[in-house]
């Protein structure tokens, strides 16, 4: 039998901990203000559909809800919506001389320049559908000269992250959540986003390096290591590794919502010892990637 009590101050600890009213929780449940007060007071118990919604919304399981006390009493200090533009930002694209110096990074450089681009612009894209392969294999062929290996790993791990997120906002994996609520918010990119053209050509070419690229599976634990080894990119591994989580990006079959609390976790403790990534992360808080 569910305790309602218990139930409703987690929910009431979460929504507090996120800094959300109950007209806020309400519209993302599209309930009423007065159900979510219900809620709280335990005087009302949410269908299945509804508890599964919360304990996505905040990242916990659904038997966090049920069985923990005060599940969360602290605000909770990486938010992950869907920002478009705070994507090149928070993927950093990086380079050297030596890097740039090599013909196939340096093509490959362009081209992910130009992904970026229509992102913080608003441009409308130039790269082909098949140019996220191209990119993908000139990184890899770059990776072939010991000195800028970390570096063309780097880029293509970037690249990969960048359509992931791209993928799964443009395609919904699940039509049950609202992952474009930022449109409503006017984030122009996203809107741009959504135009045939646009849409179109970044679904497929999203579509076409996860259909193709199968190295990115396989080698991703690899790459992260050697850029972990590096010594200058360490950095960027570990914020890397604490993103895949927090996007459900490993193979571990504990489901999005653990996964994301044990990411977040990771980028915390990667912020306090003063990992810039991370902290650059935290500090954006308000506008992160993605909402599931």
């Amino acid at each position: 039998m569910v305790d309602l009590q218990r139930l409703g101050k987690n929910i009431r600890s979460l929504r507090k901990a996120y800094g959300e009213t109950q007209t806020e929780l309400g519209e993302i449940l599209s309930v009423e203000k007065n159900t979510i007060s219900n809620y709280e007071r335990g005087k009302r118990e949410p269908d299945k559909k509804t508890l599964a919604l919360i304990a996505q919304h905040y990242a916990v399981t659904i038997e966090d809800l049920l069985y923990r006390e005060n599940v969360k009493d602290k605000k909770i200090s990486i938010d992950v919506n869907l920002n478009a533009k705070k994507i090149p930002t928070l993927i950093p694209l990086i380079s050297t001389e030596k890097a740039l110096a090599n013909v196939h990074f340096k093509r490959a450089y362009k081209i992910q320049q130009d992904y970026y681009r229509w992102c913080c612009n608003d441009s409308v894209i130039t790269a082909d559908i098949e140019d996220s392969l191209t990119c993908a294999s000139e990184y890899l062929s770059a990776a072939a000269e010991d000195g800028i290996r970390a570096e063309a790993f780097a880029n293509y791990i970037a690249l990969c992250f960048f359509f992931e997120m791209l993928y799964l906002g443009l395609n919904s994996i699940n039509d049950e959540l609202a992952l474009f609520e930022q449109l409503k918010k006017g984030d122009k990119a996203f809107r741009k986003a959504t135009d045939s053209n646009n849409k179109r050509q970044l679904f497929e070419a999203g579509k076409l390096l996860k259909e193709h690229s199968r190295i990115y599976e396989l080698s991703m634990g690899m790459m992260l290591t050697h850029l972990k080894l590096s010594g200058k990119w360490a950095n960027l591994a570990d914020y890397y590794l604490a993103l895949r989580y927090m996007f459900n990006m490993v193979d571990n079959g504990l489901g999005y919502a653990f996964n994301l609390r044990i990411g977040m976790e990771m980028m915390q403790s990667f912020a306090s010892v003063g990992n810039k990534y991370a902290q650059c992360l935290i500090h954006s808080s308000k506008a992160g990637l993605i909402k599931q």
